[in-house]
This record gives structure tokens, sequence and C-alpha cells, in this order.
């Protein structure tokens, strides 16, 4: 089993935009997306240093942890955790990191 863990927000996998340069279409992804890839590779590349690589099948658990809005913020009644029903959803949460 390898575990890791990649600090910051939990990050979906945004569309491509498309712009065009001298006259022809350019698909990017977005800066901050790029930005959240690379240090997700990072991590993951340091939890597999001098491991051989993976072969066969390979199973993928992931626990996205998101802070808790301001408007839930009570002093009196604290609201315990709770599911996250915003934006990002889960499935485009597994994108990014797959």
């Amino acid at each position: 089993m390898i575990t890791f863990e990649i600090p910051g927000e939990p990050m979906s996998q945004p569309r491509p935009r498309a712009t065009v340069v001298h006259g022809h279409a350019v698909i990017y992804n977005p800066k901050l997306s790029r930005d959240w890839k690379a240090t997700a590779h990072d991590h993951m590349q340091q939890a597999l240093a001098g491991r051989p690589p993976l072969q066969g099948a390979v199973q993928l658990h992931v626990i996205a942890l998101f802070t808790c809005p301001r408007s839930h913020w009570r002093k009196r009644d604290p609201l315990g955790r709770r599911w996250h029903i915003q934006r990002p959803d889960g499935d485009n949460v597994l994108k990014v990191l797959k």
C-alpha cells in the first residue's frame, strides 16, 4: 500500500480552455489546474521513490477534505463534519488524480 497526502484544498479536473493564436486554435489547461497537478505529481513521486513500477490492477482510495464554509461557523452550537455537496463533485476530484 502506498499512502501520501497532497496539501491544500482538493481541486477538480476543469474543462480545457481554447484560444486563437496566430489564426490557429490552441487548447490549454488553466494555470491553477496545472500548478495543482504539478504539486500532486511531486507528492506522488516522493511516495513512489525507490519502488519498482506498479504492475497489474491498481485500486485507488481518495479522501478529500474541504474547509468549512464561513456561513457554517457557529460558536454556541458547532456543526460537526458533513458531506461535501457543492462543487467540485467527487468524480471530477478523482479525474484530476487519475
